[in-house]
């Protein structure tokens, strides 16, 4: 279980969150709100606000889950469609951790053959390979082609709609 920061519920005051477009915007002198945020460098929105003296950096998705439920948002979330800038509500879900891992996409560096798919070099075959739950499941075939549709149709049995194809 991870530790995450609260986000104190004065952030109302200070951030507003249009659910369509995922938009969160930020008060300003005048009584005037503009969209706000700056991308970290591991790809999400970040927005930064002073409250009782102390620093809160809150992601984006964090913060639009509290601005639209009034609540904490769960320790895991997840984007579906992948993309860390779409905030939108729809695109936004709970996720345990195991769940989450499902959903990661690759790493792409270097990787010819798709995800879950390897080349047993001392068997000349590939090997189909799908994790749940620290178990593996795995096959092996003499065509890459056949051992991706097996880990594609696997995936799906065993992850349903957490699965991540890429």
């Amino acid at each position: 279980m991870i530790k995450r920061k609260k986000i104190p519920i004065e952030v109302n005051d200070i951030f507003k969150y249009n659910p369509t477009t995922g938009v969160i915007e930020r008060l300003r002198k005048g009584g005037l709100f503009t969209p706000c945020g700056s991308l970290a460098s591991d790809g999400y929105l970040v927005s930064t606000a002073f409250i009782d003296g102390a620093r809160f950096d809150m992601k984006h998705h964090r913060l639009a889950w509290f601005l639209h439920y009034q609540e904490q948002p769960p320790d895991y979330l997840d984007h579906v469609n992948h993309i860390r800038v779409d905030n939108r509500i729809c695109n936004i879900r709970a996720v345990t951790s195991n769940q989450n891992q499902h959903n990661c996409l690759t790493k792409k560096q270097g990787r010819e053959l798709p995800k879950g798919v390897y080349f047993v070099p001392s068997k000349a075959k590939y090997r189909g390979q799908v994790r749940l739950n620290s178990k593996f499941y795995t096959k092996t075939f003499a065509d890459w082609q056949d051992a991706n549709d097996w880990v594609l149709k696997k995936r799906d049995e065993l992850h349903g709609i957490y699965k991540s194809d890429e």
